[in-house]
C-alpha cells in the first residue's frame, strides 16, 4: 500500500517578484500534477494581499515521490530560482492524518 502523504508549504514573495511568482504558480497548477507521484496541488493566496504569502497543499503517492521531485528541482536550479523570489525561506511540513 502506498504511503500517501501531503506536503504543506508557504512562500512569502518579495513585492517586486509578485507577478513572476504568480505566473510560476499558474504553471505549477497545471504541470505539477503531471509529475510522477503527484496526485494534486491546491494553491492558496493568504487573505491579506500585503503579506504576499501563498500556501500550497500537495498530495503525493509517497513521501519518496515528493523528495525525488524536490531533488530534481534542486539539481536543475529550478528551486534556486524560486528562492530568489522570496522575502523569507519557505516553510514546509509533511502532514499526517489525525
Amino acid at each position: 500500500m502506498p504511503d500517501n502523504c501531503q506536503f504543506l508549504i508557504t512562500f512569502e514573495v518579495t513585492p517586486d517578484n509578485l507577478a513572476a511568482f504568480e505566473d510560476m504558480l499558474a504553471t505549477v497548477q497545471t504541470e505539477l500534477p503531471k509529475t510522477e507521484g503527484c496526485q494534486s496541488v491546491d494553491i492558496f493566496r493568504h487573505e491579506d494581499p500585503a503579506e504576499n504569502k501563498f500556501t500550497l497543499l500537495e498530495t503525493w503517492a509517497s513521501k519518496s515521490n515528493h523528495q525525488a521531485h524536490v531533488s530534481r528541482m534542486q539539481e536543475t536550479g529550478q528551486w534556486a530560482g524560486i528562492e530568489e523570489m522570496l522575502a523569507t525561506p519557505p516553510r514546509g511540513h509533511y502532514l499526517l492524518a489525525f
